[in-house]
Order: C-alpha cells, then structure tokens, then sequence
C-alpha cells in the first residue's frame, strides 16, 4: 500500500506544480505514462522508488548516493540522489 501511495503523491504532485518553460501537453503525457503502467509494474515502480528514497536519505554529509534503475515497461529511469538539485525550475 506505501508503494500505491507514494506513486500517488508523486502524480499529484506533477499534476499541480508549476511548468512555466514547458508545454501543458508535456505534463500530460507523463502522467498518461504512468496512468498506461499495469497494476503490477506500477506497485513496482512505487516499491522502487520507495527503496531508492531511504537508501539515498542514508547518506551523511557531503557524501553523495545515486539510485538509477532501468525498469520494464516505462520508457523513463527512476533516478534519486542524496542532495538536492542546484535548481527545481522545469
């Protein structure tokens, strides 16, 4: 259920956040993206993404983790890293 939940949050949040430089179809297309995923890959992906948050926020100091996995059937690669990006504008 933390998987489900946490691919939610991350939709709604693509939903709702700002894109000032990109075309309104950019954001409807990730979402169809992930809307297209079987029940199955999507609950993976959910528990993919919830494995990388931890291991990255693990991380201590000035050291930095990555967590990059091709996954089936989602033409994106999950990424997470330890420090936030210099920039969120998108």
């Amino acid at each position: 259920m933390r998987a489900h939940s946490l691919l939610r949050m991350i939709m709604e949040d693509i939903a709702t956040m700002p894109f000032e430089s990109y075309d309104e179809a950019i954001r409807l297309a990730i979402l169809a993206e992930i809307d297209g995923l079987p029940v199955a890959s999507r609950t993976e992906l959910g528990q993919l993404l919830d494995w990388m948050l931890e291991h990255v926020g693990q991380v201590v100091g000035d050291q930095r983790r990555w967590a990059v996995r091709r996954t089936s059937g989602i033409r994106t690669c999950p990424t997470c890293c330890s420090l936030p990006p210099l920039s969120m504008t998108i």
